[in-house]
Protein backbone atom coordinates (compact mmCIF):
# COMPACT_ATOMS: atom_id res chain seq x y z
CA UNK A 1 0.00 0.00 0.00
CA UNK A 2 1.65 3.60 -1.10
CA UNK A 3 1.96 5.99 1.04
CA UNK A 4 -1.03 8.25 0.01
CA UNK A 5 -3.82 5.57 0.19
CA UNK A 6 -1.97 5.37 3.70
CA UNK A 7 -2.82 8.46 4.85
CA UNK A 8 -6.11 8.59 3.19
CA UNK A 9 -7.26 5.42 5.02
CA UNK A 10 -5.93 6.57 8.05
CA UNK A 11 -8.24 9.81 7.77
CA UNK A 12 -11.32 7.75 6.74
CA UNK A 13 -11.01 5.59 9.56
CA UNK A 14 -10.30 8.33 12.42
CA UNK A 15 -13.30 10.07 11.09
CA UNK A 16 -14.94 7.14 11.39
CA UNK A 17 -13.67 6.34 14.76
CA UNK A 18 -14.49 9.91 16.11
CA UNK A 19 -17.97 9.89 14.66
CA UNK A 20 -19.10 6.80 16.47
CA UNK A 21 -17.17 8.11 19.73
CA UNK A 22 -19.25 11.38 19.64
CA UNK A 23 -20.65 12.27 22.83
CA UNK A 24 -24.26 12.82 20.97
CA UNK A 25 -24.01 10.02 18.76
CA UNK A 26 -23.66 8.09 21.98
CA UNK A 27 -26.00 9.67 23.81
CA UNK A 28 -28.74 8.41 20.81
CA UNK A 29 -27.34 5.02 20.75
CA UNK A 30 -27.37 4.37 24.65
CA UNK A 31 -30.83 6.00 24.71
CA UNK A 32 -31.89 3.44 21.70
CA UNK A 33 -30.29 0.00 23.52
CA UNK A 34 -32.23 1.04 26.97
CA UNK A 35 -35.51 0.87 25.06
CA UNK A 36 -34.89 -2.61 23.72
CA UNK A 37 -36.38 -4.38 26.40
CA UNK A 38 -39.76 -2.72 25.87
CA UNK A 39 -39.78 -3.79 22.41
CA UNK A 40 -39.15 -7.41 23.43
CA UNK A 41 -41.33 -7.73 26.48
CA UNK A 42 -44.29 -6.08 23.92
CA UNK A 43 -42.76 -8.48 21.07
CA UNK A 44 -43.49 -11.63 23.32
CA UNK A 45 -47.32 -10.40 24.15
CA UNK A 46 -47.70 -9.61 20.50
CA UNK A 47 -46.13 -13.82 19.95
CA UNK A 48 -49.08 -14.85 22.10
CA UNK A 49 -51.88 -12.92 20.47
CA UNK A 50 -50.31 -14.54 16.73
CA UNK A 51 -49.54 -17.72 17.12
CA UNK A 52 -49.22 -19.84 14.37
CA UNK A 53 -51.45 -22.74 15.71
CA UNK A 54 -54.96 -23.72 13.82
CA UNK A 55 -57.57 -22.61 15.39
CA UNK A 56 -55.37 -20.26 18.19
CA UNK A 57 -57.17 -16.98 16.69
CA UNK A 58 -60.52 -18.21 17.59
CA UNK A 59 -59.31 -18.93 21.20
CA UNK A 60 -57.48 -15.79 21.53
CA UNK A 61 -60.28 -13.82 20.41
CA UNK A 62 -61.81 -13.14 23.56
CA UNK A 63 -58.65 -12.13 25.34
CA UNK A 64 -57.32 -9.98 22.21
CA UNK A 65 -57.34 -6.43 23.82
CA UNK A 66 -56.49 -7.48 26.89
CA UNK A 67 -53.19 -8.35 25.31
CA UNK A 68 -52.80 -5.88 23.17
CA UNK A 69 -52.13 -3.57 26.62
CA UNK A 70 -48.51 -4.21 27.05
CA UNK A 71 -47.95 -4.32 23.42
CA UNK A 72 -49.74 -0.42 23.08
CA UNK A 73 -48.00 0.83 26.73
CA UNK A 74 -44.33 -0.15 25.33
CA UNK A 75 -44.41 0.10 21.56
CA UNK A 76 -47.07 3.05 21.55
CA UNK A 77 -45.43 4.89 24.02
CA UNK A 78 -41.39 4.25 22.47
CA UNK A 79 -40.58 7.36 21.54
CA UNK A 80 -41.51 8.66 25.62
CA UNK A 81 -38.74 6.72 26.82
CA UNK A 82 -36.36 7.53 24.15
CA UNK A 83 -36.71 10.88 24.81
CA UNK A 84 -36.34 9.98 28.85
CA UNK A 85 -32.91 7.75 28.29
CA UNK A 86 -31.11 10.05 26.10
CA UNK A 87 -31.68 12.87 27.81
CA UNK A 88 -30.26 11.07 30.87
CA UNK A 89 -27.30 9.83 29.25
CA UNK A 90 -26.59 13.07 27.85
CA UNK A 91 -27.27 14.90 31.11
CA UNK A 92 -24.80 12.49 32.27
CA UNK A 93 -21.89 13.20 29.56
CA UNK A 94 -22.43 17.06 29.79
CA UNK A 95 -22.05 16.31 33.77
CA UNK A 96 -26.01 17.68 34.39
CA UNK A 97 -28.51 16.56 37.01
CA UNK A 98 -29.23 13.52 34.73
CA UNK A 99 -32.55 13.00 36.31
CA UNK A 100 -33.79 16.93 35.88
CA UNK A 101 -32.31 16.90 32.06
CA UNK A 102 -34.62 13.67 31.25
CA UNK A 103 -37.23 15.38 32.53
CA UNK A 104 -36.99 18.58 31.03
CA UNK A 105 -36.38 16.67 27.69
CA UNK A 106 -39.79 14.52 28.28
CA UNK A 107 -41.84 17.47 28.88
CA UNK A 108 -40.83 19.51 26.14
CA UNK A 109 -41.67 16.16 23.26
CA UNK A 110 -44.88 15.12 25.37
CA UNK A 111 -46.01 19.19 24.86
CA UNK A 112 -45.05 19.34 20.95
CA UNK A 113 -47.35 15.77 20.75
CA UNK A 114 -50.77 18.35 21.68
CA UNK A 115 -53.16 18.28 19.56
CA UNK A 116 -55.25 21.98 20.23
CA UNK A 117 -58.96 23.02 18.97
CA UNK A 118 -59.16 25.26 15.95
CA UNK A 119 -56.56 23.66 14.02
CA UNK A 120 -56.46 20.53 11.60
CA UNK A 121 -54.65 17.30 10.82
CA UNK A 122 -56.08 15.33 8.34
CA UNK A 123 -54.70 12.21 8.25
CA UNK A 124 -56.62 10.79 5.01
CA UNK A 125 -57.70 12.15 1.80
CA UNK A 126 -60.54 12.28 0.50
CA UNK A 127 -59.70 9.54 -2.27
CA UNK A 128 -58.61 7.50 0.34
CA UNK A 129 -62.88 7.06 1.17
CA UNK A 130 -63.30 5.78 -1.62
CA UNK A 131 -62.88 1.60 -0.76
CA UNK A 132 -65.47 2.95 1.99
CA UNK A 133 -68.92 2.12 0.84
CA UNK A 134 -70.64 4.63 -1.33
CA UNK A 135 -73.05 6.52 0.62
CA UNK A 136 -71.38 6.51 4.09
CA UNK A 137 -68.47 7.96 1.95
CA UNK A 138 -70.53 10.93 0.58
CA UNK A 139 -71.68 11.22 4.32
CA UNK A 140 -67.96 11.42 4.89
CA UNK A 141 -66.96 13.97 2.58
CA UNK A 142 -69.89 16.23 3.21
CA UNK A 143 -69.03 16.40 6.89
CA UNK A 144 -65.30 16.65 6.08
CA UNK A 145 -66.49 19.74 4.48
CA UNK A 146 -68.57 20.89 6.82
CA UNK A 147 -65.80 20.47 9.92
CA UNK A 148 -62.80 22.06 7.36
CA UNK A 149 -64.76 25.15 6.91
CA UNK A 150 -65.47 25.13 10.41
CA UNK A 151 -61.96 25.68 11.20
CA UNK A 152 -62.49 22.53 13.71
CA UNK A 153 -59.55 19.57 14.14
CA UNK A 154 -60.87 16.72 12.45
CA UNK A 155 -58.46 13.48 12.92
CA UNK A 156 -59.36 10.40 11.18
CA UNK A 157 -58.86 7.19 12.85
CA UNK A 158 -59.57 4.44 10.40
CA UNK A 159 -62.58 4.87 8.90
CA UNK A 160 -64.22 7.19 11.35
CA UNK A 161 -64.09 10.89 11.46
CA UNK A 162 -63.56 12.06 14.77
CA UNK A 163 -63.92 16.00 16.11
CA UNK A 164 -61.02 16.61 18.72
CA UNK A 165 -62.98 19.62 20.80
CA UNK A 166 -60.30 19.59 23.76
CA UNK A 167 -56.12 19.23 24.21
CA UNK A 168 -55.38 15.74 23.72
CA UNK A 169 -51.93 13.49 23.10
CA UNK A 170 -51.15 12.40 19.44
CA UNK A 171 -50.38 9.17 20.12
CA UNK A 172 -49.17 8.68 17.00
CA UNK A 173 -46.18 11.06 17.69
CA UNK A 174 -45.73 9.14 20.87
CA UNK A 175 -45.17 5.69 19.39
CA UNK A 176 -42.21 4.89 16.66
CA UNK A 177 -43.31 7.66 14.51
CA UNK A 178 -41.95 10.05 17.00
CA UNK A 179 -38.89 8.52 17.84
CA UNK A 180 -36.79 11.25 15.57
CA UNK A 181 -38.75 14.06 17.33
CA UNK A 182 -37.95 12.42 20.23
CA UNK A 183 -33.97 12.10 20.02
CA UNK A 184 -33.93 16.03 18.68
CA UNK A 185 -35.94 17.46 21.28
CA UNK A 186 -33.43 15.42 23.67
CA UNK A 187 -30.31 16.92 22.31
CA UNK A 188 -31.93 20.55 22.29
CA UNK A 189 -33.19 20.15 25.58
CA UNK A 190 -29.74 19.10 26.93
CA UNK A 191 -27.64 21.04 25.37
CA UNK A 192 -29.57 24.56 26.48
CA UNK A 193 -29.32 23.13 29.79
CA UNK A 194 -25.66 22.80 29.19
CA UNK A 195 -25.24 26.22 28.13
CA UNK A 196 -27.41 27.84 31.06
CA UNK A 197 -25.74 26.23 33.53
CA UNK A 198 -22.09 27.43 31.42
CA UNK A 199 -22.98 30.79 31.64
CA UNK A 200 -24.49 30.86 35.17
CA UNK A 201 -28.39 32.41 34.04
CA UNK A 202 -29.76 29.62 36.60
CA UNK A 203 -31.41 30.44 39.72
CA UNK A 204 -28.98 29.79 42.47
CA UNK A 205 -30.54 28.66 46.27
CA UNK A 206 -27.86 28.67 48.96
CA UNK A 207 -25.94 25.37 49.77
CA UNK A 208 -27.89 24.57 52.79
CA UNK A 209 -31.52 23.46 50.68
CA UNK A 210 -31.82 20.13 50.07
CA UNK A 211 -29.42 18.81 46.52
CA UNK A 212 -32.56 17.86 44.74
CA UNK A 213 -34.28 20.91 45.68
CA UNK A 214 -31.43 23.33 44.88
CA UNK A 215 -31.45 20.99 41.33
CA UNK A 216 -34.61 22.01 40.68
CA UNK A 217 -34.86 25.50 40.95
CA UNK A 218 -31.59 25.49 38.93
CA UNK A 219 -33.70 24.13 36.19
CA UNK A 220 -36.48 26.83 35.73
CA UNK A 221 -35.06 28.81 33.55
CA UNK A 222 -33.61 26.63 31.01
CA UNK A 223 -37.09 25.29 31.12
CA UNK A 224 -38.95 28.31 30.99
CA UNK A 225 -36.60 29.49 27.63
CA UNK A 226 -37.05 25.78 26.07
CA UNK A 227 -41.37 25.93 26.88
CA UNK A 228 -41.37 29.43 25.59
CA UNK A 229 -39.42 29.06 22.33
CA UNK A 230 -41.22 25.33 21.38
CA UNK A 231 -44.65 26.86 22.47
CA UNK A 232 -44.17 29.94 19.84
CA UNK A 233 -43.03 27.52 17.27
CA UNK A 234 -45.56 25.24 17.83
CA UNK A 235 -48.90 26.54 18.77
CA UNK A 236 -48.44 30.43 18.44
CA UNK A 237 -46.88 30.10 14.73
CA UNK A 238 -48.08 26.48 13.83
CA UNK A 239 -45.21 24.43 12.92
CA UNK A 240 -46.12 20.97 12.63
CA UNK A 241 -42.67 19.97 14.22
CA UNK A 242 -43.18 15.98 14.15
CA UNK A 243 -44.64 16.18 10.78
CA UNK A 244 -41.27 18.59 9.51
CA UNK A 245 -39.10 16.28 10.89
CA UNK A 246 -40.49 12.89 9.72
CA UNK A 247 -40.33 15.24 5.91
CA UNK A 248 -36.73 15.81 6.92
CA UNK A 249 -35.77 12.03 7.18
CA UNK A 250 -38.30 10.97 5.11
CA UNK A 251 -35.37 10.52 2.28
CA UNK A 252 -33.36 7.87 4.94
CA UNK A 253 -36.52 6.04 6.00
CA UNK A 254 -37.73 5.29 2.43
CA UNK A 255 -34.11 4.33 1.44
CA UNK A 256 -33.58 1.85 4.53
CA UNK A 257 -36.33 0.36 3.15
CA UNK A 258 -35.17 -1.07 -0.16
CA UNK A 259 -32.82 -3.27 -1.23
CA UNK A 260 -30.16 -1.01 -2.47
CA UNK A 261 -30.27 1.45 0.72
CA UNK A 262 -30.18 -1.92 3.38
CA UNK A 263 -27.03 -3.19 0.80
CA UNK A 264 -25.32 -0.45 1.19
CA UNK A 265 -25.45 0.12 4.86
CA UNK A 266 -24.54 -3.82 4.66
CA UNK A 267 -21.52 -2.58 3.15
CA UNK A 268 -20.90 0.02 5.21
CA UNK A 269 -21.39 -2.21 8.34
CA UNK A 270 -18.84 -5.11 6.89
CA UNK A 271 -16.39 -2.69 5.36
CA UNK A 272 -16.47 -0.60 9.02
CA UNK A 273 -15.70 -3.97 11.22
CA UNK A 274 -12.80 -4.99 8.06
CA UNK A 275 -10.97 -2.24 9.08
CA UNK A 276 -11.42 -2.60 13.16
CA UNK A 277 -13.99 -0.23 13.84
CA UNK A 278 -17.15 -1.72 15.20
CA UNK A 279 -19.40 -1.34 12.57
CA UNK A 280 -22.90 -1.68 13.88
CA UNK A 281 -22.24 0.69 16.92
CA UNK A 282 -21.14 3.12 14.69
CA UNK A 283 -24.13 3.26 12.40
CA UNK A 284 -26.38 2.34 15.71
CA UNK A 285 -27.11 5.94 16.42
CA UNK A 286 -28.28 6.73 12.98
CA UNK A 287 -29.93 3.48 11.41
CA UNK A 288 -31.31 1.89 14.82
CA UNK A 289 -34.03 5.04 15.29
CA UNK A 290 -35.02 4.11 12.26
CA UNK A 291 -35.46 0.56 12.58
CA UNK A 292 -37.39 0.74 15.45
CA UNK A 293 -39.84 3.12 13.41
CA UNK A 294 -40.38 0.41 11.15
CA UNK A 295 -40.41 -2.23 14.10
CA UNK A 296 -43.82 -0.05 15.22
CA UNK A 297 -45.24 0.23 12.21
CA UNK A 298 -45.52 -3.42 11.90
CA UNK A 299 -46.53 -4.45 15.23
CA UNK A 300 -49.21 -2.05 14.42
CA UNK A 301 -50.23 -3.87 11.14
CA UNK A 302 -50.12 -7.25 13.22
CA UNK A 303 -52.73 -5.98 15.39
CA UNK A 304 -54.89 -4.57 12.86
CA UNK A 305 -54.25 -7.83 10.88
CA UNK A 306 -52.79 -5.56 7.91
CA UNK A 307 -50.20 -6.43 5.49
CA UNK A 308 -46.67 -5.50 7.05
CA UNK A 309 -45.43 -2.53 5.08
CA UNK A 310 -41.46 -3.27 6.14
CA UNK A 311 -39.30 -5.57 5.63
CA UNK A 312 -35.76 -4.10 7.02
CA UNK A 313 -37.30 -3.53 10.59
CA UNK A 314 -35.40 -3.77 13.45
CA UNK A 315 -34.41 -8.00 13.43
CA UNK A 316 -33.66 -8.10 9.99
CA UNK A 317 -29.85 -7.53 10.00
CA UNK A 318 -29.51 -8.73 13.49
CA UNK A 319 -30.86 -11.85 12.63
CA UNK A 320 -30.76 -12.64 9.34
CA UNK A 321 -27.84 -10.92 7.86
CA UNK A 322 -25.60 -11.10 11.08
CA UNK A 323 -25.97 -15.06 11.45
CA UNK A 324 -23.67 -16.31 14.12
CA UNK A 325 -21.78 -12.72 14.16
CA UNK A 326 -21.49 -9.79 11.31
CA UNK A 327 -20.54 -11.10 7.88
CA UNK A 328 -22.15 -14.85 8.97
CA UNK A 329 -18.53 -15.53 10.60
CA UNK A 330 -20.30 -18.84 12.42
CA UNK A 331 -20.06 -20.57 8.47
CA UNK A 332 -16.41 -19.72 8.99
CA UNK A 333 -15.74 -21.43 12.01
CA UNK A 334 -17.71 -24.75 10.81
CA UNK A 335 -15.67 -24.37 7.65
CA UNK A 336 -12.26 -24.79 9.61
CA UNK A 337 -13.71 -26.89 12.24
CA UNK A 338 -11.25 -29.96 11.12
CA UNK A 339 -8.84 -27.68 9.40
CA UNK A 340 -5.23 -29.15 8.93
CA UNK A 341 -3.70 -26.33 10.15
CA UNK A 342 -3.51 -26.19 14.41
CA UNK A 343 -4.27 -22.50 14.20
CA UNK A 344 -7.20 -21.98 12.46
CA UNK A 345 -8.53 -25.31 13.75
CA UNK A 346 -8.15 -24.17 17.08
CA UNK A 347 -10.20 -20.60 17.06
CA UNK A 348 -12.73 -21.79 14.91
CA UNK A 349 -13.13 -24.62 18.02
CA UNK A 350 -12.92 -22.11 20.63
CA UNK A 351 -14.72 -19.48 19.06
CA UNK A 352 -18.28 -21.50 17.46
CA UNK A 353 -19.75 -21.69 21.10
CA UNK A 354 -19.91 -18.09 21.33
CA UNK A 355 -21.31 -17.61 18.03
CA UNK A 356 -24.41 -19.58 18.36
CA UNK A 357 -24.91 -16.57 20.26
CA UNK A 358 -23.99 -13.96 17.95
CA UNK A 359 -20.68 -13.21 19.43
CA UNK A 360 -17.92 -13.29 16.90
CA UNK A 361 -15.28 -11.43 18.16
CA UNK A 362 -13.04 -14.30 19.24
CA UNK A 363 -12.86 -15.63 15.39
CA UNK A 364 -12.77 -12.03 14.10
CA UNK A 365 -9.57 -11.03 15.88
CA UNK A 366 -8.08 -14.25 16.33
CA UNK A 367 -8.06 -15.42 12.21
CA UNK A 368 -7.81 -12.39 11.91
CA UNK A 369 -10.85 -11.01 9.74
CA UNK A 370 -10.02 -7.59 10.10
CA UNK A 371 -7.39 -5.58 7.43
CA UNK A 372 -6.93 -9.28 6.00
CA UNK A 373 -7.96 -9.49 2.33
CA UNK A 374 -8.30 -13.33 2.09
CA UNK A 375 -10.97 -13.44 4.76
CA UNK A 376 -12.46 -9.39 4.47
CA UNK A 377 -13.69 -10.38 0.99
CA UNK A 378 -15.83 -13.23 1.83
CA UNK A 379 -16.93 -11.72 4.91
CA UNK A 380 -18.40 -8.73 3.30
CA UNK A 381 -19.68 -10.93 -0.04
CA UNK A 382 -21.89 -13.23 3.10
CA UNK A 383 -23.18 -9.62 4.12
CA UNK A 384 -24.40 -8.74 0.99
CA UNK A 385 -26.13 -12.09 -0.31
CA UNK A 386 -27.93 -13.04 3.00
CA UNK A 387 -29.46 -9.25 2.57
CA UNK A 388 -30.04 -9.56 -1.11
CA UNK A 389 -31.86 -13.21 -0.54
CA UNK A 390 -33.54 -12.06 2.30
CA UNK A 391 -35.08 -9.04 1.04
CA UNK A 392 -36.39 -10.73 -2.23
CA UNK A 393 -37.83 -13.15 0.09
CA UNK A 394 -39.66 -11.18 2.24
CA UNK A 395 -40.78 -9.40 -0.79
CA UNK A 396 -42.16 -12.13 -2.33
CA UNK A 397 -43.75 -13.31 0.71
CA UNK A 398 -41.89 -16.29 1.03
CA UNK A 399 -41.44 -15.41 4.75
CA UNK A 400 -42.25 -13.36 7.22
CA UNK A 401 -41.37 -9.76 7.85
CA UNK A 402 -40.02 -9.05 11.36
CA UNK A 403 -42.44 -7.86 13.82
CA UNK A 404 -41.13 -9.07 16.68
CA UNK A 405 -37.83 -8.05 18.19
CA UNK A 406 -35.58 -10.53 20.26
CA UNK A 407 -32.12 -10.27 22.09
CA UNK A 408 -29.21 -9.91 19.67
CA UNK A 409 -27.82 -12.89 21.52
CA UNK A 410 -30.80 -15.28 20.33
CA UNK A 411 -29.11 -18.23 18.31
CA UNK A 412 -29.57 -18.40 14.70
CA UNK A 413 -32.54 -20.18 13.50
CA UNK A 414 -34.07 -19.28 16.64
CA UNK A 415 -34.03 -15.93 16.21
CA UNK A 416 -35.54 -16.62 12.73
CA UNK A 417 -38.26 -18.41 13.88
CA UNK A 418 -38.93 -15.89 16.74
CA UNK A 419 -38.39 -12.60 14.53
CA UNK A 420 -40.97 -13.42 12.49
CA UNK A 421 -43.83 -14.83 15.05
CA UNK A 422 -43.09 -18.22 14.40
CA UNK A 423 -42.81 -18.67 10.51
CA UNK A 424 -40.93 -22.54 10.17
CA UNK A 425 -40.00 -21.22 6.70
CA UNK A 426 -37.62 -18.37 8.00
CA UNK A 427 -36.12 -21.24 10.43
CA UNK A 428 -35.54 -23.61 7.17
CA UNK A 429 -33.90 -20.43 5.67
CA UNK A 430 -31.76 -19.68 8.63
CA UNK A 431 -30.50 -23.24 8.32
CA UNK A 432 -29.98 -22.71 4.15
CA UNK A 433 -28.14 -19.09 5.22
CA UNK A 434 -25.61 -20.88 7.14
CA UNK A 435 -25.27 -23.07 4.74
CA UNK A 436 -24.59 -20.74 2.19
CA UNK A 437 -22.15 -18.37 5.17
CA UNK A 438 -19.98 -21.92 4.75
CA UNK A 439 -19.77 -22.45 0.99
CA UNK A 440 -18.89 -18.75 0.65
CA UNK A 441 -15.99 -18.99 2.91
CA UNK A 442 -14.81 -22.77 1.72
CA UNK A 443 -12.35 -21.58 -1.43
CA UNK A 444 -11.04 -18.95 0.95
CA UNK A 445 -10.93 -20.29 3.82
CA UNK A 446 -8.51 -23.52 1.75
CA UNK A 447 -6.37 -20.81 0.51
CA UNK A 448 -5.58 -19.32 3.78
CA UNK A 449 -4.90 -22.15 5.56
CA UNK A 450 -3.04 -23.60 2.15
CA UNK A 451 -0.37 -20.59 2.48
CA UNK A 452 -0.32 -20.86 6.39
CA UNK A 453 0.64 -24.76 6.07
CA UNK A 454 3.43 -23.78 3.02
CA UNK A 455 4.62 -21.02 5.59
CA UNK A 456 4.83 -23.45 8.57
CA UNK A 457 6.72 -26.35 6.53
CA UNK A 458 9.26 -23.42 4.75
CA UNK A 459 9.85 -22.06 8.52
CA UNK A 460 10.30 -26.27 9.74
CA UNK A 461 13.15 -26.94 6.11
CA UNK A 462 14.93 -23.31 6.92
CA UNK A 463 15.71 -24.85 10.67
CA UNK A 464 19.38 -26.27 11.12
Amino acid sequence: MNQPTRTQNGFVVRALTALSENTYMSAIRAGMVSIVPLTIIGGLFLIVANLPVAGWEERIGPYRQLLQVPVTATFGLLSVFACFAIGYDLGKRLQQEALVSASMATLIFLMLQLNIPNDYLIKMDKHDLAALAQEKRDALEEELTIELDNQDRIDLQGKELVLVKDLTLSMAGLGSGGLFTAIIIALITVRVQKFFSDADLVIKLPESVPRIVYESFVSLSPLLFLILVFWVIRFAVGVDINHLVQRTFSPLLFALNTLPGILAYALMVTMLWSVGINGDTALDAIAMPIFLQYLGANVEAVSQSDPLPYITAAGFFTTFVNVGGTGATIGLALVLWNSKEPGFRQVSRLSLPTQIFQINEPIFFGMPIVLNPVFMIPYVLNALILTSATFLLMNWNVIQKPFVNVPWTTPPVIGHYLVTGGDWRAAVWGVVSILIAMGVYYPFAKVAERERLKAQAQREAAKP
